[in-house]
């Protein structure tokens, strides 16, 4: 509910969200990722989209934001929460992977989930893409606290290069484990949630 006002409220107009960052120093990369790719991930639990927003206030705005159709707004723009800023996006259609693994090529910077849809698997589709790309994989999340400060962590993916199936495999198993801990602490019960 909280992720629907922020975008809701955001078509009002600007507003502060108290956030705190973590782990921010990996959005540099290091000299070696220079021209390369950067495929920031993450999965539909919720906050989903703060983690966009603290990405543009800190200046790593990102070239490609990819989105439902449903939440592309003025053609192909994606709306981050509490912003005027718009992002360039491109709906999450059958032609998808090609149009992310071009970006990654040419050293843009693009946002995906490694999901479609809360408590939805999570597939490594992406996650291959990048590898063939060459780029480098920044996961990040959002906790809201009890004071009502918002967390965002930023972290290079268990294998931020994706350079085997093996690789893909563990870095799709941190993002479940991550998410696992998600609905564990908002108190959501197994049996809701779809495998």
């Amino acid at each position: 509910m909280l992720d629907h006002w922020l975008r809701t409220l955001t078509f009002s107009g600007p507003f502060p969200i108290p956030c705190k960052w973590f782990n921010a120093e990996v959005l540099r990369g290091k000299p070696e990722d220079s021209g390369k790719g950067t495929l920031y991930c993450w999965t539909h639990v919720p906050l989903v989209e703060v983690p966009l927003r603290v990405l543009v206030e800190l200046g790593h705005r990102p070239d490609v934001m990819v989105a439902h159709p449903g939440k592309i707004v003025d053609g192909e723009c994606y709306v981050i929460p509490g912003l005027t800023t718009r992002l360039h996006s491109i709906s999450s259609d059958r032609l998808l992977l090609l149009r992310v693994r071009t970006a990654l090529r040419d050293g843009k910077s693009v946002v995906c989930t490694a999901d479609r849809e809360m408590f939805g698997p999570i597939m490594g589709d992406v996650l291959r893409v990048a590898g063939r790309a060459g780029a480098r994989v920044v996961f990040a999340w959002a906790e809201r606290m009890k004071d009502g400060t918002i967390k965002v962590f930023f972290r290079e993916a268990p294998h931020p290069y994706c350079e085997s199936a093996e690789a893909i495999g563990e870095n799709v198993e941190f993002l479940r484990r991550a998410n696992r801990c998600v609905f564990d602490e908002l108190g959501v019960p197994e049996r809701e949630r779809i495998p």
